[in-house]
């Protein structure tokens, strides 16, 4: 493992990694810019890379801003996720070059938030980039719409230099999956339906029971849930996903996770779902959830100042627009 910080930080992720079932060293938000925001304080202040196995390395952006990741196989690597500008996805190239001298080959954008994959470009040409065929539709009808969003939630943030990347190799239909086979390793790309995204997907490495997750989950973060493209598919996906043999799972952002994480997130899905409904049904005004819901029992969790509300009044507008 390699970090700009010391001392306690390390050890910090040292016991993260060994509480996820193994020591370190490989035995066994969309709503977020480029430094997200505080909720969790053993999230890493600066630029880490956590060594997850002896192949697969997470690049963590400060204080839960988007992550990235690399596996290193002998024919090349595979990059998860290119960061939010071209900027940082040239420093995770930088970091990846200190692992290995090997050409990245593939890029594997998990949906369609631009914190995933404005990077694209530092590695495609030569690299294919690959998504699901909504995530390419998405950036042909919506880029301007997608950069004014990531302008105005990422004040400040440089997109100058932003070259919109479309994937070369897709992923199609409502539940598919394509098995990706590269120096003696595979991986399983995998589209659940919609659920967070209408184009989620799921990296799973069977050798390593390792999965990648975008932001269909994040441990111990409230997600926002306004715009979410099915409720009940994003809960079959999260019931998929920890069902299958995962030891470790790499989120879009945050620390790795657990099946204990994925249980814990898809709860708090449903806390947020139930209780909106039950106040919709029961004739309440949007003015009195915002103030008599608290969801204080994930008062801990990253994000909660910043969404509770938003995700009240987003998930109102979705129960009272139903007949």
């Amino acid at each position: 493992m390699t970090e700009s910080g010391r001392g306690p930080m390390l050890a910090a992720f040292v016991a993260l990694l060994v509480l996820l079932g193994g020591p370190v060293d490989g035995h066994p938000g969309h709503m977020e810019g480029v430094t997200g925001p505080v909720g969790d304080p053993t999230l890493p202040p600066h630029q880490t890379v956590v060594k997850v196995t002896d192949t697969v390395h997470l690049f963590m952006t400060p204080r839960g801003g988007p992550n990235a990741s690399f596996v290193v196989t002998p024919a090349g690597v595979v990059v998860v996720d290119s960061l939010v500008t071209p900027a940082l996805a040239r420093r995770l190239l930088a970091e990846i070059r200190k692992v290995t001298p090997l050409p990245v080959r593939y890029v594997i954008n998990t949906h369609e938030h631009s914190d995933h994959v404005f990077g694209n470009q530092v590695f495609s040409p030569p690299a294919e980039i690959i998504a699901h065929e909504n995530v390419r539709a998405h950036y042909i009808k919506n880029v301007d719409r997608e950069f004014a969003f990531r302008r105005s939630i990422s004040p400040g943030i440089d997109l100058s230099e932003v070259k919109v990347t479309l994937a070369t190799l897709t992923l199609s239909g409502t539940r598919s999956t394509l098995t990706l086979h590269l120096g003696g390793r595979e991986f399983q790309i995998h589209h659940f339906g919609p659920g967070q995204t209408t184009g989620d997907l799921f990296i799973y490495l069977p050798d390593e029971k390792v999965m990648f997750t975008g932001d269909s989950f994040n441990r111990r973060s409230i997600n926002f849930m306004g715009n979410m493209a099915s409720y009940e598919g994003w809960l079959r996906t999260l019931d998929q996903i920890g069902a299958m043999d995962v030891r470790v799972y790499v989120a879009g952002h945050g620390h790795p996770a657990t099946k204990g994480d994925i249980a814990a997130y898809r709860e708090m899905l449903e806390s947020f779902h139930t209780e909106v409904k039950r106040g919709v049904e029961r004739g309440a005004s949007v003015q009195e959830l915002l103030r008599t819901l608290t969801f204080r029992q994930y008062q801990g969790w990253r994000n909660y100042e910043r969404f509770v509300h938003r995700n009240i009044e987003g998930l109102y507008k979705r129960f009272a627009a139903k007949p």
